[in-house]
């Protein structure tokens, strides 16, 4: 028999915008259960609303804290950046990027955009102390300089082998029904998950491809492609060390 933890079950109520309380209770047998406006599930804080800021600015700080901890043990600046490198995408990326499958489809994908975005400055951080520049200095110079390519590039490339994975899933799955959910609000012009990743394959000249048959291989392709697009070390640079 399922017997449910009380003490870790709460209730949340999704809306799009804030809305006055409502009087309703919960109950587990007889004991009630709170509603809350706040929640972390599997590492990822949730509100009402489905707005994933609060979620990224705890990945942010958990990052960050990483990050902090690298710089007191380790004279980072002072090994060369391939090693430096591998250190960060080792201990402090995959904090950034976790359940970014989901999350990062509602945020604008574009470089832009995406330079100001809680998770690219840290990385932005990294570049700059690394190489012992002003933080005003150019953040593609930067990254050019180390070799580094905008996390929206192995982020993207992820989400979409993420696609693969749930074309593969079982019909019957939940998380495939989820899937069919989305897919068939987007034929129905409803924005969402399906829809944000559509935009986002074609952003990546893919939408002469059916989706269904979107695999590893082309991904790879078709990032490596993205990423010889990006401005390479040999680019003429002018950096002023502090």
């Amino acid at each position: 028999m399922l017997k449910v933890n009380t003490k870790k079950t709460k209730i949340m109520i999704f809306q799009k915008r804030p809305r006055k309380s409502v009087d309703i209770n919960f109950n587990i047998g007889t004991e009630p259960t709170e509603i809350v406006q706040e929640y972390t599930y599997l590492g990822t804080r949730l509100t009402p609303t489905g707005n994933f800021t609060l979620a990224v600015e705890h990945l942010k700080e958990k990052a960050l804290q990483a990050f902090s901890s690298i710089r007191k043990h380790t004279l980072l600046n002072r090994l060369n950046p391939k090693t430096a490198s591998q250190i960060f995408d080792t201990m402090v990326f995959p904090i950034l990027s976790y359940n970014n499958e989901i999350r990062e489809m509602y945020t604008k994908q574009n470089f832009k955009t995406w330079d100001s975005s809680p998770i690219k400055k840290i990385h932005l951080k990294f570049c700059k102390h690394y190489l012992e520049v002003n933080s005003k200095a150019s953040n593609v110079v930067c990254r050019v300089e180390l070799g580094r390519l905008p996390l929206i590039i192995p982020i993207n490339q992820k989400i979409m082998k993420y696609f693969v994975y749930l074309n593969n899933k079982d019909n019957d799955s939940i998380v495939k029904q989820s899937f069919f959910m989305s897919k068939n609000l987007h034929f129905i012009n409803n924005s969402g998950f399906y829809s944000n990743l559509m935009n986002l394959i074609e952003q990546y000249h893919l939408s002469n491809v059916d989706p269904e048959s979107l695999d590893h291989d082309r991904i790879r392709r078709y990032t490596t492609n993205r990423k010889e697009k990006y401005p390479s070390g040999d680019t003429a640079l002018n950096i002023q060390r502090n």
